[in-house]
């Protein structure tokens, strides 16, 4: 009953969960800021995307997946998940203002950025990836996202 001292109801615990999920992957994005390249400083945000969600699949899940039947954010919760794509904005504001992504709707280019991170996280999570190395593959699926909706042309860590 502990739990119930700090927290109303399991709405309750599950929106702290929720927040403190999208403020990590907040926290991780913002950090990619004292990475020169800004197209680098992408593909390292998609990888601390994945190592967050690999190290914490059921918060992930609670985030992105439904992961908790009848569970709906509150506005808190809203509020953190939008602070996080905000980070993710300025992320590819920066590569747009460095000329190394072409001048479009940010908003746009991140949420194709997101939209297809998301989409290889959640199949590996839920083990539908039928590659023998995944950290390599992941890594020239990152690639491949950044430089498809950047256009320009980073390559692959050696792994």
């Amino acid at each position: 009953m502990g739990v119930y001292n700090h927290f109303e109801s399991k709405s309750g615990v599950l929106d702290h969960l929720f927040i403190q999920g999208f403020d990590r992957l907040r926290r991780a994005l913002q950090e990619t800021s004292a990475i020169e390249d800004p197209v680098e400083a992408l593909v390292e945000g998609c990888r601390r995307y994945r190592t967050l969600a690999l190290e914490n699949p059921e918060v992930y899940r609670l985030m992105f997946l439904s992961g908790v039947s009848n569970f709906e954010p509150g506005v808190d919760a809203k509020e953190a998940a939008l602070t996080a794509f905000g980070a993710l904005l300025r992320c590819v504001q920066r590569a747009v203002d460095a000329g190394l992504m072409p001048e479009r709707d940010v908003s746009m280019a991140a949420q194709m950025i997101w939209s297809g991170l998301h989409g290889w996280v959640a199949l590996e999570l839920d083990g539908m990836t039928f590659v023998e190395e995944r950290d390599g593959a992941a890594e020239m699926w990152f690639v491949s996202l950044i430089n498809g909706v950047s256009g320009t042309n980073a390559k692959p860590q050696e792994r």
